[in-house]
């Protein structure tokens, strides 16, 4: 399978050669150039709009993590507050305990 391959590829390359190779000795070269300078040009543009979409898409999904993140600390605050109130109280009564043992 891997030496068809192999086969196939070389096939395809010899094709493209050749065809080069026609197009330039038939003096058109001028124009297969431009044609290929177009199709690069056209490919380099598609590939930046993805990467920017891409870009933009992940830019989204980690402001959207943070936004999310963000609330869910908000949302735990009151609670982290009212524990070390609560724990603030208890020390203050063992301290107070404490005093009045000795």
């Amino acid at each position: 399978m891997e030496k068809m391959s192999e086969y196939e590829d070389y096939a395809e390359l010899k094709a493209k050669d050749t065809k080069d190779s026609v197009m330039r000795k038939a003096g058109e070269y001028k124009d297969y150039d431009a044609e290929k300078a177009k199709e690069m040009k056209d490919t380099a543009e598609e590939k930046a709009s993805e990467y920017k979409d891409y870009a933009a898409e992940k830019a989204k999904e980690t402001k959207d993590m943070v936004v999310q993140e963000t609330d869910a600390a908000a949302d735990k605050m009151p609670e982290l507050k009212d524990d070390a109130a609560a724990r603030a109280q208890e020390a203050e009564q063992r301290a107070l305990e404490s005093g009045e043992m000795a």
